[in-house]
């Protein structure tokens, strides 16, 4: 294959990757926005939404692996001319953040909230962590929403 092709393909993956990676932190968003009415009215549905959810984080990990793969792909095949350019560096750092709060913070939370929806099914008296928990999460989405967003704005208006 030619160097051109390779790219072309790169960039489609890159496309895909980015769409599942943003879609699936939208879904997350939306569905952890629905969990803590539902489950101040019945605790078995909002444990069903939790669970469901909590498999959301796996296909957004592919997603971002594609991203990276199908970037490598594109420097590759460009020879590189990339890396000296402003927006990409800037995309590159917050591709960096995103994989961070992923790792580090939301994932923290959501084994916190899971947790503590088990302990308040068990024995009660966890309405308010769950409460405070589930606002977290949803802020560090909306805060991932938000760095997707960039990179959106930065791919579309490329600067040097």
């Amino acid at each position: 294959m030619n160097a051109l092709i390779l790219r072309q393909v790169g960039l489609l993956l890159h496309i895909i990757g980015f769409t599942t990676a943003a879609g699936v932190t939208l879904v997350s968003y939306i569905a952890s926005q629905r969990f803590l009415p539902l489950y101040a009215q019945d605790k078995e549905k909002g444990f069903a939404i939790l669970h469901s959810v909590s498999r959301l984080p796996r296909v957004a990990w592919a997603g971002l692996l594609l991203l990276i793969f199908s970037g490598v792909l594109m420097i590759s095949t460009s020879g590189g001319g990339y890396g000296q350019l402003q927006w990409f560096r800037i995309k590159m750092i917050i591709v960096l953040l995103i994989i961070a709060v992923s790792l580090f913070v939301k994932r923290r939370l959501d084994n916190r909230l899971h947790e503590q929806v088990l302990e308040d099914i068990a024995h009660g008296n966890k309405a308010q962590q769950i409460g405070t928990l589930a606002r977290r999460i949803g802020y560090v989405q909306l805060c991932l929403l938000a760095f997707f967003l960039i990179i959106f704005v930065l791919i579309a208006f490329r600067f040097n």
